[in-house]
């Protein structure tokens, strides 16, 4: 299974870091994981460092169609099971 984890910018947060934690269980289970957020800061450098892949993807105001549209096709290309 390969699970994407959105999260709202590249810094380190509260939701962020529940993020991590996620996906290190995600991989402990032999599944993989991987990032997608709208811009590079402290947090995406380390899930990097840990081995998690990152996307920087704008995804800002997904209720809009472009942010969306751009979520979408990084869901298909990464060929995405599971968005959290």
């Amino acid at each position: 299974m390969r699970v994407a984890h959105l999260v709202i910018g590249g810094d380190l947060a509260g939701g962020q870091l529940v993020a991590l934690r996620l996906a290190d269980a995600v991989r402990a289970r032999g599944d993989e994981a991987l990032f997608v957020s709208p811009a590079r800061g402290p947090f995406t450098e380390r899930v990097a460092e840990e081995g998690f892949p990152v996307r920087i993807v704008d995804v800002g105001r997904l209720h809009r169609a472009g942010g969306g549209l751009r979520l979408r096709r990084l869901l298909r290309a990464e060929r995405i099971d599971l968005l959290h």
